[in-house]
């Protein structure tokens, strides 16, 4: 657990710039905030900082509703975010309630999510 810190800190490095590049435009880097924030996710779930895991759940969702439809960068958006689905489809159910309980407004969006793929 050493090094979790500093890949935290990367990520957060590189989170902030792909954030920057979206507001201005440059939304072909969504698929790669989006896989960012999954990354930083875990990292963050490993360390038990749940409400900071959530916001990046959060994140993560807000940025992949209008990529809902449509193919091209839309499908990269989709499958990255499908990544981090599964990662919470991981969790052992515990985990899930303390994300859940951190997540607020969207614990029900997320929990219909990982529902939908263990049905």
């Amino acid at each position: 657990m050493g090094r979790l810190p500093e890949a935290v800190a990367r990520y957060d490095e590189a989170i902030t710039l792909w954030e920057q590049d979206i507001t201005a435009g440059r939304t072909q880097f969504t698929p790669d905030l989006v896989e960012a924030l999954g990354i930083r996710f875990a990292t963050y779930w490993q360390l038990g900082q749940w409400t900071v895991s959530a916001a990046d759940v959060v994140r993560a969702l807000e940025l992949t509703r209008p990529f809902l439809q449509g193919e091209g960068l839309a499908e990269l958006v989709r499958r990255e975010f499908g990544g981090l689905v599964k990662e919470l489809r991981d969790l052992t159910p515990e985990e899930r309630e303390r994300l859940y309980a951190a997540l607020g407004e969207y614990a029900e969006v997320v929990r219909r999510l990982v529902k939908r793929g263990e049905a």
